[in-house]
């Protein structure tokens, strides 16, 4: 698993550019902490639609959609429960709906969206999330 995941997938953000590279400059930020370092990618995604909805986070989905669909079981776990969970959690705390990003997610990234909301609604178990995270 690679700690710099979050850093490629700012990267792809205009928007995201100078919170990002303030993040990374700080004591807060620790590449071998790949999690904690996703959970500030997602509120930094999340503020930054606050602030402009029209920013444009396509090539950040894209790229998050071609590696869910083709990564490992360890690393579709750190962008799913890394960072799509933490996206929600962003999302619900700045009260933005859910759907926010769903024009954006691809096949693979919407099943785990609709996954981890399963989950917390208790619709499917942690261990039904888990067979959907690990591809099993």
């Amino acid at each position: 698993m690679n700690p710099t995941t979050a850093d490629a997938l700012a990267r792809l953000c205009p928007s995201l550019d100078e919170s990002w590279q303030a993040f990374v400059a700080s004591d807060a930020f620790h590449a071998d902490e790949p999690y904690n370092t996703m959970t500030a990618l997602a509120r930094q995604i999340a503020s930054a639609h606050l602030r402009d909805p029209d920013a444009d986070f396509s090539a950040l989905f894209a790229e998050v959609e071609r590696q869910v669909a083709s990564g490992s079981p360890a690393h579709r776990n750190l962008l799913i429960v890394g960072l799509m969970e933490d996206l929600q959690g962003a999302l619900l705390h700045q009260d933005l709906p859910l759907t926010t990003f769903d024009p954006l997610l691809g096949p693979s990234s919407k099943i785990a969206w609709q996954a981890l909301i399963d989950m917390w609604q208790s619709v499917i178990t942690p261990a039904e999330f888990n067979r959907i995270v690990d591809q099993t």
